[in-house]
């Protein structure tokens, strides 16, 4: 998302809050975490749309 000062600043793929991350602490995601993380998503969303 960016940065501030030493520190990155993150948000979850799906959006909310941001927070702080040491910079040191931080990869990107592989292609099989990211596909999980938005397939994770995408089903909690499917989820709440049937209730």
């Amino acid at each position: 998302m960016g940065h501030e000062g030493p520190y990155l600043q993150v948000r979850p793929l799906g959006g909310g809050l941001e927070w702080d991350a040491d910079r040191h602490h931080v990869r990107a995601l592989s292609q099989d975490e990211l596909l999980s993380a938005l397939l994770a998503e995408v089903n909690a969303r499917s989820r709440q749309s049937t209730k």
